[in-house]
């Protein structure tokens, strides 16, 4: 807090906010400082759940998400300010490294499962060979007898 008042931001982008307690963010309010979560996973989801996430949920005055399926839950949790924001990267900071190319694949994907995530997965296997690395896949059960489906890294987490 003591950074904050020194510093007074024009406003501060909290990414999930786990460990951010609610009067952490209502000092931040007092100040007059907007608050923003951006939540790049589900926080819906029971894993990333903390005893405080639906008081701090309405603190927010902004909660960017790549999720629009979600939106709706979000606005029943309390919070109307929602705003899409996709994902995406820098080419000049991320790019194909020549040396590192012997295994190629038709489709990788880098992520934890969701529901939402196995039904987008499920829908590329009758055309693509697709590899997964990530967590919590073994939970899509319907996926682990693909013959298109590879999960190259499954933690049971």
């Amino acid at each position: 807090m003591q950074k904050i008042e020194d510093f007074i931001p024009d406003a501060i982008i909290i990414v999930k906010g786990y460990h951010i307690l609610p009067n952490t963010l209502r000092k931040i309010k007092r100040i007059g400082i907007p608050i923003v979560n951006w939540h790049v996973d589900d926080p819906f989801n029971p894993r990333y759940i903390m005893p405080y996430s639906n008081e701090n949920f309405i603190l927010y005055d902004k909660h960017f998400s790549s999720r629009p399926h979600l939106f709706e839950e979000y606005q029943k949790k309390g919070n109307e300010n929602i705003e899409y924001l996709e994902f995406c990267f820098d080419p000049t900071i991320f790019y194909l490294l020549q040396s590192i190319r012997k295994d190629r694949y038709d489709v990788s994907f880098v992520g934890n499962w969701s529901k939402n995530r196995g039904k987008w997965i499920k829908s590329l296997a009758p055309f693509h060979k697709v590899h997964i690395w990530g967590t919590g896949w073994w939970r899509e059960k319907s996926l682990l007898n693909e013959p298109n489906i590879y999960i190259k890294y499954r933690v049971a987490a």
